[in-house]
């Protein structure tokens, strides 16, 4: 490769245009990199709320195995916790195998992430909507309020919870499928060759 100093003509023979044989990432590495990075974002904030409802059914957890919960969950002085929240905590699984997937083009445990947020994290979730919406109505239409977390009624912040979760597996999935198609096109491409 000819290179010339700044203020030199280019080299004879050349028009600046000579770029187009050089070799190029392929699309669907590109968009590989870009969706695992996205997926592990999603990860982390799936996990930061995984710690947010364990907390929440800790008591409920603890009593169950006839432990005493610490003083600082009891303060709280949260809900007893519901079966569909403990559903959702197996959620995390989806997570994980999304996470382990992503080293080594992992198809099977990729969809494995796939299918463990449509069964543990968007079904128990979209019931607790329905179970929940009534909540939600009544305080919306008369401030009936079954009960009250660090001063914000619990309902309004299971809605928000359930905003986000719903957002959060619905991304994970998205991300996940375009991964699987990525890394079908890379497998396609070389069974080609």
């Amino acid at each position: 490769m000819m290179s010339f100093r700044q203020g030199e003509a280019r080299p004879s023979g050349s028009d600046g245009s000579d770029f187009a044989h050089r070799e190029r990432v392929a699309m669907h590495y590109k968009i590989s990199v870009l969706n695992k990075s996205r997926l592990k974002k999603i990860g982390a904030l799936h996990a930061s709320l995984f710690v947010l409802v364990l907390v929440s059914c800790l008591e409920s957890l603890m009593k169950a195995v006839n432990m005493k919960p610490p003083a600082a969950v009891l303060d709280l002085r949260l809900p007893a916790a519901e079966p569909w929240q403990f559903m959702w905590l197996i959620s995390i699984t989806s997570t994980v195998f999304g996470l382990l997937s992503l080293s080594k083009n992992a198809s099977v445990l990729l969809k494995q992430c796939i299918v463990g947020n449509v069964v543990f994290g968007i079904m128990p979730v979209t019931y607790a909507v329905f179970y929940k919406g009534y909540e939600l109505m009544d305080f919306v239409k008369e401030r009936k309020v079954k009960a009250y977390v660090l001063g914000f009624p619990y309902v309004v912040l299971m809605f928000i919870f359930l905003t986000i979760a719903i957002q959060i597996h619905m991304f994970a999935i998205y991300f996940s499928m375009q991964l699987l198609k990525s890394w079908r096109s890379t497998t396609t491409n070389k069974k080609k060759k």
